[in-house]
Formats: C-alpha cells, structure tokens, sequence
C-alpha cells in the first residue's frame, strides 16, 4: 500500500492499457508519463492469494 500511494501521488499519469486474469495469476500493461514528459511503460506478472499479490514480476522501458 505504501508503494502503491507513493507512485500514484507523484505529478504523473496511469493507465491501465490490458489486464488478463486466469486463476491465481494477473497480468496487465501500465503506461505512464510524468509531468516532465518522460513515459514509462511497464508489463505485470502477479501472482494471487486470497485475493492479494504475494508475487510481483514487472519489466520496465524508459523514455528518456
């Protein structure tokens, strides 16, 4: 939650661009751009228990 309310507080947009969701996984593709221009697109792999992430893989490509 900590990490969640940091990076969604900064000057920067979010979008959700795809989600899947099979079982106990999620996957999903993020973009975003912060107010200096830079964007940022990540893709998640998330692992699932009684409904909370117990296992994260995200990839990351900067626009600098």
């Amino acid at each position: 939650a900590e990490l969640l309310d940091d990076v969604y507080n900064r000057d920067m947009t979010h979008r959700l661009d795809q989600c899947v969701v099979q079982g106990d996984h999620a996957a999903y593709s993020e973009s975003c751009q912060y107010g200096d221009g830079t964007r940022v697109l990540a893709e998640s792999m998330v692992t699932l228990r009684d409904g909370k992430i117990t296992n994260q893989l995200i990839i990351q490509a900067w626009d600098e």
